[in-house]
């Protein structure tokens, strides 16, 4: 996989474009929150990389849900940076016990052919509950239920309007974490 480097869509928010996409707000104390992580540890080692070239730290990791390839990068970013976690409480289960995912598909204990990185991420730490709609602390970020593609799953606004919905939308064009833009005002939470 080639490196990655963040694309600015609006104000402080960017998204890194790759297998699936990562989303990062820049906060003004030289921090960043993550949108997702992406599939392993290779994608969070370029992650990482593509914020240290912009001097941003990550300091959360706020996933839209527990499938692999949006939390996979999560236990190797959270072991450099020991930033936090946030995510639903039924994605949270998930995350921290990555067998379920692959168990929950197949009905049982996973046979080796699902127990692949796809389907099996690593481990990692659910540091803030989020309890959507409601503002994932400290980032102006709000989190808004998306129920359908998993369990609890959710997208996130930014506070530049720029919505991330992550599987919740797809399309031949558009895919994995589709960043939409959007001027539409949002219940409030």
């Amino acid at each position: 996989m080639a490196s990655l480097s963040l694309t600015l869509l609006s104000g402080s928010t960017y998204v890194a474009l790759g297998p699936t996409n990562i989303g990062v707000l820049a906060l003004g104390d030289g921090s960043a929150t993550l949108i997702d992580s992406g599939n392993d540890d290779d994608a969070g080692r370029k992650i990482l990389r593509a914020c240290e070239a912009e001097s941003l730290h990550v300091s959360l990791i706020a996933n839209t849900h527990s499938n692999a390839d949006h939390c996979g990068g999560n236990a190797f970013i959270q072991a450099r940076t020991d930033c936090r976690i946030a995510a639903s409480r039924q994605e949270s289960a998930f995350i921290e016990n990555p067998a379920l995912e692959p168990s929950f598909l197949w009905g049982g204990y996973p046979l080796p052919p699902l127990r692949n990185k796809f389907l099996l991420a690593k481990s990692s730490r659910v540091t803030d509950l989020l309890d959507a709609p409601c503002p994932v602390p400290g980032t102006g970020i709000h989190a808004f239920p998306l129920p359908g593609h998993f369990i609890g799953m959710v997208g996130f606004m930014t506070p530049d309007k720029v919505f991330f919905a992550a599987d919740a939308v797809a399309s031949p064009r558009y895919s994995k974490n589709t960043a939409i833009t959007s001027s539409t005002t949002l219940p409030p939470t």
